[in-house]
């Protein structure tokens, strides 16, 4: 039996923290985009007291615990996870076939897939049966 394709994922993991919470992971391009992502999230005040309370680190993918995917694995059947290479299918004549990268959600769990499409700048939010596994 294959395993899926595992690539480098297209963006690192950040672990976020506002003002002593629980912190929470983004997956972004770079540094501030994972502060503007969490940003837009925050409902609290201005940019500026948001720079004031967050702590952002960068992470490796294998020191996140918790598996956001465990739902769409044991639901749909896909065993996705950050950095498999997934086919887009059933979404639209102008996703049909595109190729991209599962990333990290955000979250602790989700019934979706994320998805960055190859050379795409943001996720997309992809149901579980509309995504194929590549297969290495």
């Amino acid at each position: 039996m294959s395993t899926p394709a595992q690539h480098p994922a297209p963006w690192p993991l950040f672990e976020v923290t506002v003002g002593g919470y629980s912190p929470f992971i983004v997956a972004a391009r770079t540094r501030s985009a994972a502060r503007y992502a969490s940003f837009l999230d925050w409902t609290d005040g201005k940019f500026g007291d948001f720079l004031r309370r967050v702590t952002i680190r960068k992470v490796p993918a294998t020191a996140i615990r918790i598996d956001p995917y465990d739902y769409v694995r044991r639901n749909y059947g896909r065993d996705i996870r950050h950095g498999t290479r997934v086919a887009i299918t059933g979404e639209g004549a102008g996703l049909e076939g595109a190729k991209g990268t599962v990333v990290h959600p955000g979250s602790d769990s989700t019934a979706y897939a994320h998805v960055v499409l190859d050379g795409a700048k943001h996720a997309m939010t992809v149901h579980p049966l509309s995504i194929i596994v590549e297969v290495a």
